[in-house]
Formats: structure tokens, sequence, C-alpha cells
């Protein structure tokens, strides 16, 4: 699916911390997305759950994440794919992370936040392009400093 570089390649999906996974309060799906053997399967599967929940107007009751819920389901499943992805590419030379640049001046916050989209867009950039040996897979870019990161 990838074509191989002789440099390392790189994937970075802009995400938000309103898609960790403590935002879960399904514990069957929690559990299932903490599993080290998560595939892609399973997150098409949470995700038409939480549509086949939504259908049925149960949404609320099943344990999804209370806030901007739909978003939150899009984020949870990019997270966890994103994972999925730096697993299986770990040794071929594609790095595999999230960057959530927290609250962003866009149409989705009426234009409330701490910065702009453009410095937003920088910091992933700077993000993307980082040179080998400090390029990291597997992990979640939280913010505008290159020091917060977690595991996805």
């Amino acid at each position: 699916m990838f074509r191989r570089s002789n440099s390392s390649s790189r994937i970075l999906n802009i995400s938000s911390r309103l898609g960790s996974i403590n935002k879960m309060k399904n514990p069957t799906m929690k559990e299932m997305l903490l599993s080290e053997n998560l595939s892609e399967e399973q997150i098409e599967g949470m995700v038409n759950t939480f549509l086949e929940n939504v259908k049925k107007g149960t949404w609320k009751s099943q344990g999804w994440p209370e806030i901007w819920t739909d978003y939150a389901v899009s984020k949870l499943a990019i997270n966890a794919y994103s994972r999925v992805l730096a697993r299986r590419y770990k040794d071929c030379g594609i790095c595999v992370n999230c960057f959530c640049p927290g609250f962003t001046q866009t149409s989705m916050t009426r234009g409330k936040g701490t910065h702009t989209a453009a410095d937003a867009a920088e910091v992933g950039a700077r993000l993307a392009l980082l040179p080998p040996h400090e390029l990291q897979t597997g992990k979640f870019y939280i913010g505008f400093s290159p020091g917060i990161v977690s595991k996805l």
C-alpha cells in the first residue's frame, strides 16, 4: 500500500485529545482499544456499533464519549488506526503518529481558540519533518510543545 523510500516515511494524523481512550466509558470497547492486538476489523466494528447505537437512540447509555460524541468517536478511530499502522510498519521505515493541535480557532470552535489554524499547521509540518534521528513512531503529540508526547 505504501511506496518504500530510502529515507524515513511519515504519516501524521491530525487528531484530538477528545479521542483519548480515557473518554470511553464502555468497558468492552475500552478493553478492545487498549489491546496490543487491536485490528482494523475491530476498529471498524467499534464504529459500526456506535452508528447502530445512534440509530437506536441508545448511544448515551452505551458509554460513548459525552462531549462532541461523533467527533470524539471519529478521533478514537483515527488514534486506534494509527496505533495499528505504527505497529505494522515499525520495522519498515514508516513512522505513524498523531498530533492534537489543541484549542484552535476554526469554524468548529466558532473562531475561539488559543491559536490560529495556520499556527497549528506550522507545528504539524515541523513534526512531520523531524530529522530521522528524532523521529519516533506510535506517538501522540499534544499542543505546541514537542516535549509533550504520549504513547498512542
